[in-house]
């Protein structure tokens, strides 16, 4: 099977998970860290980056087993 069919195959999921445990997927900590690498680079390329509703509570899931917000909507200048 290649990559493809094999993402398209199963459920319509709106994401690809990391898994846990024996089932945790051997990219994790790559991805962490390019993730990481961008959001330093972004901060640095856009030192103004602040929220754009700096009076309103985040949004957050509503969800008691995964924490995180729902959206942050940024400002800052070019």
């Amino acid at each position: 099977m290649n990559r493809e069919a094999l993402l398209r195959s199963g459920t319509d999921n709106k994401h690809l998970g990391f898994g846990a445990g024996t089932h945790a997927c051997s990219g994790m900590p790559l991805v962490s860290l390019e993730l990481r690498e961008m959001m330093l680079r972004i901060l640095d390329r856009f030192p103004t980056i602040r929220p754009a509703n700096p009076g309103r509570a985040p949004n957050w899931m509503d969800n008691p087993t995964f924490h995180g917000l729902r959206s942050l909507p940024v400002q800052f200048e070019l």
